[in-house]
C-alpha cells in the first residue's frame, strides 16, 4: 500500500551551500535535503486521491485565504528564514534530522495547521505523531550528530542571510520499503516549471560538492 504526502514546496536561498557548515562524515543518506518543503499531511499506508484535492483544500482554507496563498505563490517574494523559523532537531530511530521549525506566531503556521486538521479529518488519516509541527528538513545525520549544528556559527551565518519562497502544493506517493523512490504530482502549478529547473540545478550542485 502506498504512503501519501501532501507538501508545500518551497525554495530555500542560502547563497552558500550547507556543505560549508556540515561535515560529510556526519551526514547519512539522503544527506542534505535539496527538495525543500513543509509537510502538510503524511498518510502512512493510504493513497490520498489526487482528484479534486485543490478544491478540497480551498474549501478547508476558505476562498479568500486560498486566493491570498495562490497570489503569494505567484509573487515569489523572498522571506527571511530567521523571521519564520528556528533551528531544531527531530530525533529518529537510527538517525537525526536537522530542521527549521515554523514558528507559531506566523500566519503561515496558522494556515498549515488549518489545512492539516481539515485534510486529516476529510480523509480519515491517523498519524503516529500527537502534534503537528510544520518544519523544513535541512539534512539527515548520524544519530546524535545533528545537535552539534544547532549552535554552529557557520550555519548561523548562512541562515541569517537565507530567504525562502512558497512555490506550490505537491502530492507524492511512495512505497514504505522504497522511501527515496517517489512519484510527485502538482496540486497547484504556479511555479511547477521554474521549480523543476531549480531542483535540477540543485542536484547538479550536490554532485559537484559530493565529488570534492
Amino acid at each position: 500500500m502506498m504512503n501519501s504526502c501532501i507538501m508545500l514546496g518551497c525554495t530555500l536561498y542560502t547563497g552558500v551551500d550547507f556543505m560549508a557548515a556540515f561535515k560529510s562524515e556526519d551526514l547519512i543518506d539522503p544527506g542534505i535535503e535539496r527538495d525543500s518543503h513543509l509537510t502538510v499531511l503524511y498518510s502512512e499506508g493510504q493513497e490520498i486521491p489526487r482528484e479534486k484535492l485543490p478544491e478540497i483544500m480551498e474549501t478547508i482554507l476558505g476562498e479568500s485565504d486560498w486566493e491570498n496563498l495562490i497570489s503569494e505563490f505567484k509573487a515569489q517574494t523572498p522571506k527571511p528564514v530567521t523571521e519564520y523559523f528556528s533551528l531544531g532537531v527531530f530525533p529518529g530511530e537510527d538517525k537525526d534530522f536537522l530542521v527549521l521549525v515554523l514558528q507559531p506566531d506566523t500566519p503561515l503556521y496558522d494556515t498549515l495547521q488549518i489545512l492539516h486538521t481539515g485534510l486529516k479529518g476529510h480523509y480519515g488519516v491517523s498519524t503516529k505523531f500527537p502534534e503537528y509541527k510544520p518544519h523544513m528538513t535541512l539534512a539527515t545525520f548520524e544519530s546524535g550528530k545533528a545537535k552539534d549544528y544547532v549552535f554552529n556559527p557557520t550555519l548561523g551565518l548562512i541562515l541569517e542571510k537565507a530567504t525562502f519562497t512558497l512555490d506550490d502544493f505537491i502530492l507524492s506517493y511512495g512505497l514504505p520499503e522504497e522511501p527515496g523512490d517517489r512519484k510527485r504530482y502538482q496540486v497547484t502549478t504556479e511555479n511547477a516549471v521554474s521549480r523543476f529547473f531549480r531542483l535540477l540545478r540543485a542536484e547538479k550542485e550536490a554532485e559537484y560538492y559530493n565529488n570534492l
